[in-house]
C-alpha cells in the first residue's frame, strides 16, 4: 500500500459499544470540527460533503503501518459535521486478532492520516461560517487512511517534517492589498444590502416631503381654543365651520377666527339716510359691533349676538 510522506494525523477514540461481533464490523466517527493546535496555530476542518475527499480511503491499518492491513472501511461519509465510516475487519488471524483486541480494550485508540489542499486563513476577530479567527480551515481535505492504535496518537504527528508548501491558503480579501475596483465596489454593494440602506430616490422623496410639510404654516391657537371656535362656528353653518378650519391650518389667529365668525353672522353696516324722522334728525342704521374676544362671554349671551347683531359684547 502506497502512503503519502506527509500526512497531518488526527486521533480518537473508539467506542466499544459500536461493535458487530456477528458481523466483524464497528462504526467510527474519524473526524470533526474541533480545533487543533499545530505549529502554524489552530486548524479545523470543515465537514461538508463537498469540503471531505475520501477517494482512496479504504484499508485499515494497525498503528499506520501499511504492512498490517486489518480489513477495509466502507460507507464513508458526512454527517451533522462529522466523518464517520465503517471498518470491517479481515477475516484473518490479523483481523481476527485486532477485533478482540477492540473488544477487550487492548486497542482503544485510533488515528487519521489526511493531507490539505486549501485553506481559509482567518484574522482575528473575523468570523466566516460560525469560525472566528485567528484561526486556519482546511476547506479542502482528503483523508487517506484510518488505524487502530494501543493508545491514541499525537494529534503533533508528522509535524516536525511538515510544511505548507503546497497548500493554497485564501486569506482574508480585508488583507488583500491587490483587489480590484470591482471586488471593491461588490463588497461595498454587498454591505449596503444587507444595512437595508434605502435608495437614494426613497431618501429625495423624504425629504422633500419634509420640507413641504415644514413650509406649511402652523397652527397658533391651541386645541381647546380651536375645539371652542369650531363649535361657535358650526351653530351657524357648515360652511363657517370647515372656513374655521382652514383659518386655523393656515395660521390665523384666534383675534383673526373670530373676526371671521363675526363678519359671516352679522348683516353688512349701513350707514346711508333712511329719511327724516322729525325735529330734524335723520335715521341712521346702526354699526354691528366687532367683537374682538369672548372671554366671559356666556354662550346664551354668544348666541343672542348672532340673533341680534347690535347688542355689543366687547
Amino acid at each position: 500500500m502506497k502512503m503519502e510522506k506527509d500526512l497531518f494525523y488526527r486521533s480518537f477514540e473508539i467506542d466499544q459499544r459500536q461493535i458487530d461481533v456477528e458481523n466483524r464490523t464497528i462504526e467510527l466517527s474519524i473526524s470533526s470540527e474541533n480545533p487543533v493546535t499545530r505549529f502554524f496555530g489552530n486548524e479545523i476542518i470543515l465537514h461538508s460533503e463537498d469540503s471531505i475527499d475520501f477517494s482512496g480511503f479504504n484499508s485499515a491499518l494497525y498503528n499506520h503501518n501499511p504492512e498490517k492491513i486489518i480489513g477495509r472501511f466502507i460507507n464513508p461519509r458526512v454527517e451533522k459535521k462529522r466523518a464517520y465510516a465503517t471498518l470491517v475487519f479481515d477475516n484473518d488471524e490479523l483481523g481476527e486478532t485486532a477485533m478482540q483486541k477492540v473488544i477487550s480494550g487492548s486497542l482503544k485508540g485510533a488515528s487519521i492520516g489526511y493531507s490539505v489542499k486549501e485553506f481559509r486563513e482567518l484574522q482575528p476577530g473575523e468570523k466566516w461560517r460560525g469560525f472566528e479567527g485567528p484561526t486556519f480551515i482546511s476547506t479542502k481535505t482528503k483523508i487517506h487512511e484510518a488505524s487502530l492504535t494501543p493508545i491514541a496518537a499525537d494529534s503533533t504527528v508528522g509535524i516536525g517534517r511538515r510544511t505548507l508548501e503546497g497548500i493554497n491558503i485564501i486569506k482574508s480579501k480585508t488583507e488583500d492589498k491587490t483587489m480590484t475596483k470591482e471586488e471593491v465596489q461588490a463588497i461595498i454593494n454587498e454591505s449596503i444590502g444587507k444595512l437595508n440602506i434605502p435608495k437614494a430616490e426613497d431618501i429625495a422623496t423624504a425629504v422633500r416631503a419634509m420640507l413641504t410639510e415644514d413650509a406649511k404654516p402652523k397652527m397658533k391657537i391651541d386645541t381647546a381654543v380651536f375645539v371652542d371656535l369650531l363649535g361657535r362656528a358650526g351653530a351657524v353653518s357648515m360652511e363657517l365651520k370647515a372656513k374655521v378650519a382652514d383659518m386655523a391650518g393656515d395660521g390665523n389667529t384666534e383675534i383673526e377666527i373670530l373676526r371671521a365668525i363675526t363678519e359671516a353672522t352679522s348683516p353688512p353696516p349701513d350707514t346711508t339716510d333712511k329719511g327724516d324722522i322729525g325735529d330734524g334728525l335723520k335715521k341712521k342704521q346702526t354699526q354691528r359691533a366687532t367683537i374682538t374676544t369672548f372671554k366671559g362671554v356666556e354662550d346664551k349671551d354668544f348666541f343672542a349676538s348672532l340673533s341680534s347683531p347690535g347688542i355689543s359684547l366687547s
